[in-house]
C-alpha cells in the first residue's frame, strides 16, 4: 500500500490533534470538572443535542 505524502501528513495530523483533545478530556476529568450523567441515555441525549 503506497502513500502519497499529503495522505501520510493528514494522517499524522489527524493523529496528533485526536491525542492532544483526548488529552485535554482526561486532564478535566481528573481535576473533577465536566459533565456528569445520570444514565448512558442523558449522556446520548446531551451528545446528540446540537444534531
Amino acid at each position: 500500500m503506497r502513500l502519497s505524502l499529503s495522505a501520510v501528513v493528514r494522517l499524522l495530523m489527524v493523529s496528533i490533534v485526536s491525542h492532544t483533545v483526548t488529552r485535554r478530556g482526561i486532564t478535566e476529568s481528573e481535576k473533577g470538572n465536566g459533565k456528569k450523567f445520570a444514565s448512558v441515555e442523558d449522556m446520548t441525549v446531551d451528545l446528540h443535542a446540537d444534531d
